[in-house]
Order: C-alpha cells, then sequence, then structure tokens
C-alpha cells in the first residue's frame, strides 16, 4: 500500500479549492432554485484557515532563488460557509439540499450533494439559509 506524504494532501486541498467551485441550492423536487459560484462576496466563500508558507518562484539572472509567499492549503477540515438571502430567490420556496459541483470536471456529474436535515422554508426578502459544509481531506503528519 502506498503511503500519501503530507504534500499530496496540500494538492489534494487545493484541488478542491480550484476545481469544486460552484454552489446549488435545490428544492424538494430536486430542481434548482439558486447557482453561484464559489467564492462569491462575503456569504460563499471557504473559511477554514490556511498557512502562508515561502516557496521558491523562479530564479534570477544569476541562478539565485526569487521567492515568494502562498497560501497552503494545510487544514484538513476544509470548511464552505453559505449564506443565501430570500431576497435572492423566487419566493415562498423551499431548500432542501445542497450541492457543491466540480465545474472542471470531465465528469459533469461530479457534486457532493447534501439533503438538509430539515427542510429551509424561506417566505420573505429577509429570510436568510446559513449552511456550512465541512470537507475533510487527509490528516497533516
Amino acid at each position: 500500500m502506498s503511503e500519501l506524504q503530507d504534500l499530496a494532501y496540500i494538492d489534494f486541498r487545493q484541488y478542491v479549492i480550484d476545481n469544486w467551485n460552484k454552489i446549488r441550492l435545490l428544492n424538494e423536487k430536486g430542481e434548482e432554485i439558486f447557482s453561484k459560484p464559489i467564492p462569491n462576496g462575503t456569504r460563499i466563500k471557504w473559511m477554514h484557515t490556511t498557512t502562508r508558507t515561502e516557496v521558491v518562484i523562479g530564479t534570477d539572472l544569476n541562478g539565485k532563488p526569487i521567492t515568494g509567499f502562498i497560501n497552503v492549503q494545510t487544514n484538513p477540515n476544509m470548511i464552505l460557509r453559505v449564506q443565501v438571502l430570500g431576497s435572492e430567490l423566487t419566493i415562498p420556496t423551499k431548500i432542501a439540499a445542497v450541492e457543491l459541483i466540480n465545474t472542471n470536471s470531465h465528469d459533469k456529474t461530479a457534486r457532493i450533494k447534501k439533503n438538509l436535515d430539515t427542510i429551509v422554508d424561506i417566505a420573505t426578502a429577509s429570510d436568510m439559509l446559513t449552511y456550512t459544509m465541512n470537507l475533510d481531506i487527509g490528516e497533516t503528519l
């Protein structure tokens, strides 16, 4: 059996950020009632912590390394927060499920679907759904 190293887990987590970048809300019939890219403003975004790391990004004319800082997906618990107002939906409506979609997959059905424990009724423009999705992708050793 092969063992994944820390950098492989980090790469997997970055892949999720880069490619699983669309959120959909579904009604009781499984019909789409809302769809937005991730991130989308302050109400649809990844919330987990990242680690700021210095990496070599190239070399200068003398062959010396040029470094820069990037945020690395080191946290195995990836958290996506979705907040949707009734004013963004056709109301009244009911929200029964949330889907996270891989928009860059060759398989257009690549999605993670979570049925809500309780169907959410949105009746007014000021009603809001706040949903948090947790994805655990590997442990850093």
